[in-house]
């Protein structure tokens, strides 16, 4: 799994952000309400939608070529080879980032292939070449944060939610990009009264803003731009619960709390381009709980009993549940129709067990029945239904390989483990 040391920037901004505003649960699609289903067959909406991401594509081609992005590639090339000690890069799992406890300067030394390490106080440097069998450390990556004194513990450690914190990057002594993250009162036993985002990258920004509508709604709204141009906008609206447990005060003084954050109800709308928009919400509260009772009553699955009628009733279950309560639909605002709705179906999966097979001295898969999954599809005005991946699928090519292109150049990708050659599922007979 690759390391990147942007990504706890981004955890406490969803921390602080968590959830965000749109019409709530008495008008759930607001303004798309008297929107018309579109005419147009499920093909020729495809090709205006391949049509409208293409354009969207050509408008951020630049955006992999940004000197920051190879800065970054530079950066995390230098760590595979060394990592600074301290542990100070942290992974997908851990999920945050203490500024004070790795404070200090980090510059790579091209002659050992390592980081020397110097006092700083206040934040954390890293002095690195621009490219990988560069010499001079002619790039920089700055971090730095105001503490909050508000002392919490997240999985068993304790770590400073930080007022704000900043990430600077530059090369010969100029900004190419920089990432702000600042909140008002962060602390979760009460959320943070405001909360704001901004990222910039050459003439590309991201700016996020979230504020506390009462005691338990958040609304917030995020913004990707190129220029002038917004490219991409978002509106999140979340009730939410947060829920304490083994609530004490340490020694210390400050309260340590394991804490569980249970969302009630969550609205949204997203605008792809000055035409698409996704839009809906979703009833997180009673979806969860229709879903337990799904769990408790087929609680068997997993035991010898279990079979594939079973399977394929639990998923149906499932899918009535997710239906219920999850409602979203794809717009086109210019032309005020409604595309299509997301929805869920159950799509059957062959099964397979591994066998062992004596003449090869192996283990073989064999067919085992099948299985049942939850799939989601698009239905059209007509009723018609295409599989969500099939419809997403041929043709969207060009677009899906580009972003994925451009997240690998910033080492948002993971990286999965080999599977295991012998499984729980052996047939010993």
């Amino acid at each position: 799994m690759k390391k990147l040391f942007l990504m706890p920037l981004v955890a406490l901004c969803l921390l602080f952000t968590a959830c965000n505003g749109g019409n709530g649960p008495d008008n759930p699609d607001g303004k798309y309400d008297d929107y018309p289903y579109s005419t147009l067959t499920p093909e020729q909406q495809k090709s205006k939608l391949i049509a409208e991401s293409d354009a969207l594509l050509n408008k951020i081609s630049d955006l992999p070529d940004q000197k920051a992005i190879s800065l970054m590639e530079t950066f995390a090339e230098l760590v595979d080879i060394s990592e600074p000690d301290g542990n100070l890069l942290i992974d997908f799992e851990k999920g945050y980032f203490e500024v004070n406890e790795f404070q200090g300067e980090y510059s790579w030394n091209a002659t050992v292939r390592a980081w020397d390490f110097a006092d700083a106080k206040g934040k954390i440097v890293f002095n690195f070449p621009s490219t990988v069998e560069g010499t001079t450390n002619n790039a920089k990556i700055e971090l730095s944060g105001v503490g909050s004194d508000n002392m919490e513990n997240i999985n068993g450690d304790i770590i400073e939610l930080p007022k704000e914190l900043k990430a600077v990057i530059s090369e010969n002594g100029s900004e190419v990009a920089k990432i702000e993250v600042k909140a008002e009162n962060p602390n979760i036993a009460n959320v943070a009264k405001s909360a704001s985002a901004n990222a910039s990258i050459g003439n590309y920004t991201i700016v996020a803003n979230a504020s506390k509508d009462g005691e338990n709604k958040v609304n917030s709204t995020v913004k990707f731009s190129k220029g002038s141009d917004v490219l991409l906008s978002g509106t999140l609206s979340s009730t939410i619960d947060w829920e304490y447990i083994n609530e004490y005060t340490s020694g210390s003084g400050y309260v340590e709390r394991d804490t569980m954050i249970n969302l009630d109800y969550q609205s949204f709308e997203v605008d792809i381009t000055s035409n698409l928009a996704l839009t809906g919400y979703v009833d997180i509260k009673n979806m969860n709980k229709d879903l337990r009772a799904i769990d408790k009553k087929y609680e068997d699955r997993y035991d010898s009993t279990w079979t594939e009628a079973k399977d394929k009733a639990c998923a149906e279950e499932w899918v009535a549940a997710y239906n219920k309560y999850c409602k979203v639909r794809l717009v086109s605002r210019s032309e005020k129709y409604v595309i299509a709705d997301l929805a869920f179906g159950v799509e059957p999966y062959e099964k397979t067990k591994q066998v062992w097979d004596d003449d090869n001295w192996t283990y073989v898969e064999v067919p085992d029945g099948y299985g049942y999954d939850v799939k989601h599809i698009l239905v059209f005005n007509d009723k018609t239904e295409v599989d969500f991946e099939v419809f997403f699928g041929e043709g969207f090519e060009k677009v899906i390989q580009a972003w994925e292109d451009f997240f690998e150049k910033l080492g948002l990708v993971y990286e999965e483990d080999e599977p295991s050659d012998i499984t729980d599922e052996v047939d010993w007979n």
